[in-house]
């Protein structure tokens, strides 16, 4: 799509003035001579932003605050599909001290989320498949 230089700074949010310098420095692509007048190519300027340096774009990557984000994110998602011991105690009729015995012996998997004790889906699944109750 190709579009007049007013349209193709207010695409990219700024005035026209601020485009014409982002052209002059290189930062933005050349327009093109099409019917007497300067157009500029959509896919061009997209391209241009994704290949942009941006100083302050991967500026989480070098924080230590946000280093392992991805990890800590799966494990939130993780935590969120866990059970509580509380939730698997009314699932089993049974008490959540009796659900942390068995974590805490081994019987059944769990995890830290924190201070958080969970179990996975699988892992309860697991545990009901081969016989295991809250009465083991």
């Amino acid at each position: 799509m190709m579009m007049r230089r007013a349209t193709a700074a207010a695409y990219l949010d700024m005035t026209e003035n601020e485009f014409i310098q982002g052209v002059s420095l290189g930062q933005i692509p050349d327009g093109r001579r099409f019917v007497n007048r300067d157009r500029w190519n959509r896919q061009e300027i997209d391209d241009a932003l994704t290949k942009a340096e941006d100083p302050l774009q991967n500026w989480r990557a070098e924080s230590p605050l946000y280093r392992d984000h991805d990890k800590h994110m799966k494990e939130a998602a993780e935590a969120r599909r866990a059970q509580s011991p509380q939730s698997l105690a009314k699932r089993w009729a049974c008490s959540d001290h009796l659900v942390r015995t068995l974590i805490h012996s081994g019987k059944l998997k769990g995890f830290r989320y924190g201070k958080l004790l969970r179990v996975t889906p699988e892992e309860v699944a697991r545990f009901e498949a081969a016989g295991g109750t809250a009465t083991i």
